[in-house]
């Protein structure tokens, strides 16, 4: 009786389901069903489920989202008289739906779910009745199965095939509470089993693609989870994923790429199968499951550099033949992918597979043929960079070899293009492999110096110097240090194109309100150690070039560098004044600028050994 009078005096909230019928006349008394046994006796015509569905639907309004309304109804014993609704074959689908509303509203409170659980076989027959019963019955189970005490009663009813069909036969709702549903069940590791199997029994079945989706959606989330990646496993999930991921809608297509991708952190062997899987995708005709393929490959490298023993290795994904071959043959999707894997291989063995593989000419021809994306460009530049890195541990006729096909493939001015046009990550690792490509096994190469030159590198690196946004300059310096070391002709060029003045100016202090920032500290120590060590090579053996430093005031900030706590770039300033100092002009200008005791100090112990050397040639050079 409270609760009818209630329901008279408080209209139904504006979210609440829609009432068509409000009961106008009084309310029912006890011995019209509310409480009394049996409830429903007398309660069958369509008139009697009217009032029946209305009186439902209200207790599921007032109850909303409403803490004392829930305690409140329920301590009138609406939960029983609800729980027999919706057990009642003749009352009707209308019925069925707002009672199992009720419930699931009433369910929300922690101290209701005991009564309301008492209802569970009746909530999980009307998972398997037509109509909006199933979304209702669903959301009531949901709030029930994510509770230890009732997962079990909810099973033992078959709860979970019947959570289960929500997906092929129920509305979006219902799919999505049935969602909520089984995941609260997987929370027991003896329902895991269960409940994975009947999700892939529906992916492997003729269910249709809607149903199918949802799985897979469910499936992501449990694969997230690393306690139900073996019933997933087990239960085939696998096999079953890789058609979604080809065939599904693009939502789909993630969900299947992320599961796949958790569920192969599972093991090696998982990790093989999958990658495997992914890169047969690769090789579709269709250009939408390739880039598919690729998202997947890339979501799960991202996931396993993230856990502790799961990096994917060359060998772990087919070997390094397998990857040149699809640089030679494969898809664009394929190159890329390949492209970024090789640079981010960073494990000893995939590196020496790398270098061994001798690939620096398939590596230019996908970098040249402009079908990839800059990303890839990036990517490529990274990978040529990593294969004759002095800190490669390989036989340094390897990194030879490297050098050698790189500069035969025309990589000298494919990458010098990339210092114009490329992104800023593909200009950085262009810089560092034609700085590279300068030096020998010992000493410089002359003949790569000069074809690095005929590209027009030079000129680009100078720019750079002049305008930072185009590039880092401490990269240009770098190369022009290695350009023009031991070789005059490149020596004349490097000058003639205007880089000493800029060059001079990087070695000066960086100051900023007076002191140098912390935040720029590494970059000013950089700047000043190749811009000095390019003044340095520049001015060996090269009368005009000394004159020029000496001309544009460049000793003064290399003496500052000397007497600077900074260690670093000692040895480049100390090489620079000892050429410089082999000129009468340098000389005279290096007294004068109080140089002397500065490079007296470099031959103290604190210092390096090639700094050492350095400045006792310097003394030597100042003596004459």
């Amino acid at each position: 009786h409270a609760v009818a009078s209630r329901m008279m005096i408080r209209p139904p909230r504006s979210a609440a389901p829609n009432t068509e019928a409000v009961l106008t006349s009084e309310a029912p008394s006890t011995s019209q069903g509310l409480t009394t046994e049996p409830a429903f006796v007398s309660l069958r015509s369509a008139e009697r489920n009217g009032l029946l569905s209305s009186l439902a639907s209200a207790l599921w309004s007032i109850t909303m989202e409403d803490a004392d309304m829930q305690s409140a109804v329920a301590s009138e014993g609406a939960i029983p008289w609800l729980i027999e609704a919706i057990g009642c074959p003749d009352v009707g689908p209308g019925v069925h739906y707002q009672a199992a509303g009720a419930l699931w509203s009433l369910s929300a409170s922690a101290s209701n779910q005991p009564l309301v659980a008492a209802g569970i076989p009746s909530l999980v027959s009307l998972l398997l009745s037509p109509g909006d019963a199933r979304q209702t019955a669903a959301g009531a189970l949901n709030r029930l199965a994510p509770v230890e005490e009732f997962r079990d009663a909810i099973v033992s009813v078959d709860g979970i095939p019947a959570l289960v069909a929500c997906f092929e036969y129920g509305s979006a709702e219902a799919a999505k509470q049935a969602h909520g549903a089984l995941s609260g069940l997987a929370g027991n590791v003896a329902n895991q089993s269960t409940v994975c199997n009947e999700l892939v029994k529906l992916l492997a079945g003729g269910s249709s693609a809607e149903a199918k989706a949802r799985v897979t959606h469910l499936v992501r989330d449990l694969a997230i989870d690393p306690e139900c990646r073996a019933a997933l496993t087990t239960a085939g999930a696998l096999l079953q994923l890789v058609p979604q991921l080809r065939d599904g809608d693009d939502e789909t297509a993630m969900h299947a790429a992320t599961a796949l991708s958790h569920l192969a952190l599972r093991s090696a062997t998982h990790r093989v199968h999958v990658i495997s899987q992914f890169i047969l995708l690769l090789g579709s005709d269709s250009a939408e499951v390739r880039r598919r393929g690729s998202y997947a490959l890339r979501e799960m490298a991202t996931l396993s550099s993230g856990e502790r023993g799961a990096t994917i290795t060359l060998a772990m994904a087919g070997g390094i033949e397998r990857f040149v071959s699809l640089l030679r043959n494969g898809s664009v999707e394929a190159r890329e992918y390949t492209l970024w894997l090789l640079s981010q291989s960073s494990d000893k063995a995939s590196q020496v597979a790398i270098a061994t593989a001798r690939c620096a000419g398939d590596v230019l021809t996908a970098l040249l043929s402009g079908e990839v994306s800059a990303v890839a460009q990036e990517n490529a530049a990274s990978v040529l960079s990593g294969l004759i890195s002095s800190r490669l541990d390989v036989d340094p006729s390897l990194r030879e070899d490297g050098k050698d096909d790189i500069v035969a493939a025309d990589g000298a001015a494919i990458l010098t293009a990339l210092l114009r046009k490329g992104t800023a990550n593909a200009k950085q690792h262009a810089a560092e492999v034609l700085a590279e490509l300068c030096r020998a096994e010992e000493g410089w190469s002359r003949r790569r110096q000069e074809q690095i030159a005929s590209a027009g590198a030079i000129a680009a690196f100078v720019e750079w110097l002049r305008e930072p946004s185009l590039g880092p300059p401490h990269l240009a310096a770098r190369a022009l240090c290695e350009l023009c070391a031991g070789n005059l002709d490149t020596q004349v060029t490097i000058a003639e194109t205007g880089a000493i003045a800029p060059l001079v100016a990087m070695t000066a202090p960086q100051l900023v309100g007076g002191e140098t920032q912390r935040s720029q500290q590494k970059h000013v120590i950089s700047s000043q150690t190749w811009a000095a060590g390019a003044l340095a090579m520049l001015a060996a053996g090269n009368e005009p070039n000394r004159i020029e430093i000496v001309e544009l005031e460049g000793i003064a900030p290399l003496i500052a560098i000397l007497r600077s706590s900074e260690r670093q770039p000692h040895e480049s300033a100390t090489r620079a004044l000892w050429h410089i100092g082999l000129s009468s002009d340098g000389r005279v200008r290096i007294a004068k600028e109080g140089g002397v005791p500065p490079i007296m100090a470099m031959l103290g112990p604190s210092e390096s050994e090639a700094t050492l050397e350095c400045a006792a040639a310097a003394v030597a050079s100042l003596s004459t």
